[in-house]
């Protein structure tokens, strides 16, 4: 399901449906499906040395998303939310995005227990997802609700929907 709908989503890129610039970011430095001209968006996440869920916001928006001025630039998180060898914190993240104009969304895969339950780590990620997206303006998305294109969908539509407003007065 994964790769097919981001295969897909590519597709329409390269068709000429979706006119957006579109970088991919794969974590341990591999892009699932990248297409001719995608590059990578951060550093390689080295997994034995744990998760650098922060880094992987941070770096990307930093290095490569900072610099775009033009159009609305969005980065979609795939993660379970938990981070353990991250530079940065969470609110270095929230704080990079906004910095930039960056809307993150993120698409939660997050594992049950033997029980089917969540533990206290796993929802403590799901809080963090929850609230990257909600203060840089994106969305949040549980991978188990709905199949991943969905999620995709949703997310484009938002982007196509969202408008910025802004006033300036004429008598300051």
């Amino acid at each position: 399901d994964s790769p097919q709908a981001l295969t897909d989503a590519l597709h329409d890129y390269e068709k000429g449906k979706v006119h957006d610039f579109i970088k991919i970011h794969g974590f341990e430095g591999h892009s699932a499906g990248r297409a001719g001209g995608f590059t990578e968006l951060g550093p390689p996440e080295h997994r034995i040395l744990g998760t650098a869920f922060y880094d992987a916001i941070v770096e990307p928006i930093a290095e490569r998303l900072k610099a775009d001025e033009h159009g609305t630039r969005a980065l979609i998180v795939f993660s379970d939310g938990e981070d353990n060898s991250s530079a940065h914190n969470m609110l270095d993240a929230i704080e990079t995005a906004q910095a930039a104009d960056v809307r993150l969304f993120a698409i939660r895969y997050t594992e049950l227990d033997h029980h089917g339950s969540l533990n206290a780590r796993n929802k403590y990620g799901i809080g963090v997802m929850a609230r990257i997206a909600r203060e840089t303006g994106g969305a949040d998305f549980d991978a188990r609700e709905k199949d991943l294109a969905s999620h995709f969908k949703e997310i484009g539509d938002d982007l196509r929907n969202s408008y910025q407003l802004a006033y300036h007065a004429s008598n300051v």
